[in-house]
Order: C-alpha cells, then sequence, then structure tokens
C-alpha cells in the first residue's frame, strides 16, 4: 500500500529535508505540519520500510498530476538545493587536480581525507570520507560523499573548489552505497558523471503514451536533466516517447501502469517482458482476458 495524499506530502517534504541537512528535525518539522514527534518517528520507520527498500520510488498525487520522488523531483526539491546553495566561481587549477584524485579513490573504493572551506567559516579537516560520487551539475562540481557523524552515516554535498589538501587513505576499503541509502543512490545517479567501479550501471526504458490525452498529460509534467521525452503530436494516433534511466524495472512498471492511460514498454526486451506479465497479473486479478 501508498501513503495517503496528505502523508505522502509530509513524507515528501521531510525528505527534502532530510537531503538538505542529513538531520531529523523534529521541532523544525513540526512548524509546518502540526504533528508530534511520535507521528514524525512513524513516518521515518515508514520512509526506511516503504520509500527506501523500494528503490526510492514514493508516488504523490495532487490536482497538477502525479508525481514520483525519483521520476518527477518537486520544484524545491535537490535541484533547487544545488542552485541555491552554490557561489558562481572559477574552478582553480588545484580543484582539477582533486578531481583526478578523487577520480582515482572512488574508482579503487578508498576512504579520503581533506581540507573543507565552508563560506564564512573555518577550514574544517575531513578525514575517512567514503565516497559516493563526483558529480558535475551545470558546469558546478561537487562531491557527494559519507561522513561518521555519531555512528550514523551521514550523507553530505561538498563544493569541489572549496575542497584542498586531498589524500587517499589506504587500507579503508568501504562499500560506496549501502543497500538501505538506496534512494540516495537514484538521487546521485541523475547528476553523477562518475560512479564508483561497485556501482551497477543503470538502464535506459523507453515508454510510448498514445492519445491525445495521455499525452497532453505528460507534457505537462515537470522533467529532470537526466530524462528525455519526444512528442509525436502530428502523427494519427498522437504519442509522446519517454525515457528514463532506472535501477531496476519493477517500480517503473507498477507506477506507469497505475495511471490508467495507454502505454507500451518499448525497450529494452526485459523491460517489455516484465510490463507484459505484470499487466497480465493485473487482467488475471481482474477476471479480465488474459494476454
Amino acid at each position: 500500500m501508498g501513503p495517503t495524499s496528505a502523508l505522502a506530502e509530509r513524507l515528501f517534504w521531510m525528505m527534502d529535508s532530510l537531503r538538505e541537512t542529513g538531520e531529523l528535525r523534529y521541532e523544525h518539522w513540526a512548524e509546518h505540519f502540526p504533528r508530534g514527534k511520535k507521528t514524525f518517528e512513524n513516518d521515518i520507520k515508514f520512509l526506511k520500510e516503504y520509500h527506501l527498500k523500494k528503490s526510492g520510488t514514493l508516488t504523490y498525487s495532487r490536482r497538477e498530476g502525479n508525481y514520483s520522488s525519483t521520476l518527477f523531483p518537486r520544484k524545491r526539491g535537490s535541484f533547487e538545493f544545488l542552485k541555491r546553495h552554490l557561489v558562481t566561481e572559477p574552478e582553480t587549477p588545484e580543484s582539477v587536480k582533486n578531481w583526478d584524485t578523487l577520480k582515482q579513490a572512488l574508482e579503487t573504493g578508498v576512504k579520503v581525507s581533506f581540507t573543507y572551506q565552508p563560506p564564512d567559516q573555518q577550514p574544517k579537516e575531513h578525514k575517512g570520507v567514503a565516497l559516493w560520487a563526483l558529480l558535475d551539475y551545470d558546469g558546478i562540481r561537487y562531491l557527494a560523499g559519507q561522513l561518521s557523524h555519531r555512528g550514523l552515516a551521514k550523507p553530505t554535498l561538498f563544493r569541489l573548489s572549496r575542497i584542498s589538501n586531498v589524500e587517499r587513505v589506504f587500507n579503508t576499503k568501504f562499500s560506496p552505497l549501502p543497500a538501505e541509502l538506496e534512494s540516495w543512490r537514484k538521487t546521485l545517479d541523475v547528476f553523477g558523471i562518475y560512479l564508483g567501479a561497485n556501482t551497477p550501471a543503470p538502464q535506459e526504458v523507453q515508454i510510448r503514451f498514445w492519445g491525445n490525452e495521455i499525452v497532453n498529460y505528460v507534457k505537462k509534467l515537470e522533467f529532470h536533466p537526466g530524462q528525455r521525452r519526444e512528442l509525436h503530436l502530428e502523427a494519427e494516433i498522437p504519442y509522446a516517447d519517454f525515457f528514463i534511466r532506472v535501477w531496476q524495472f519493477t517500480e517503473i512498471v507498477s507506477y506507469v501502469l497505475s495511471w490508467g492511460g495507454s502505454a507500451e514498454a518499448v525497450s529494452p526486451p526485459e523491460f517489455r517482458s516484465l510490463w507484459k506479465q505484470k499487466l497480465a497479473e493485473a487482467l488475471r486479478k481482474a477476471n479480465a482476458t488474459d494476454l
């Protein structure tokens, strides 16, 4: 069972907050949603059991359409978070050198230590940072990593031009992306141009939507830069092709079939096969004619 609309709205807001701070800020959340700490604790439990274990996809319905935290990020989501926090400044020769060192560390799966200069603050030493991905967003480079914060894995984003004194810490092998942080894996992928050797590559799927009604609906959706769509409005039967990179097929199949519109799985073959299987199961449950 997915969340109700009210719960989904609260969970999306909480996920945005978690992405930005990496902290459980119950009092801050209560300022926006009049709920007690126990409710938020239950929400976090729900996120762990539903959101994270199901590859980071969580559907939210409202008048403007259907959203998924991965497929169609909210305007104030992770992309806007980067835009709000970046400071336009040129990349330095040292940052280019650091970029190469960090790439090597990521590819070999070792931790790094470095000095970080936050805006208007004293430099901070970070030791033994586990790397997740090196990111390039609108020409601005970032390091996404994992810090040890009071014994917890804390996702952190660093501006590359503010990093100095990068050193690899050998004999510190680690698993770059813990299974319980699957949603972060997907978030990183939409930015990432360098992912670790131990990280499986996503696959691109192609979905075709048929008919004026569904095509007009897809036209209005907000797409992030990691996706693309092709509209064929002049065809005898208008259709839209939608391309997205995904880590596994189950969630996207269930999500699109839930729309109730005319859609076709175009590629790859494994995606088409699963699509047909899930559709046949749905038809059997509805006592309809099988495929």
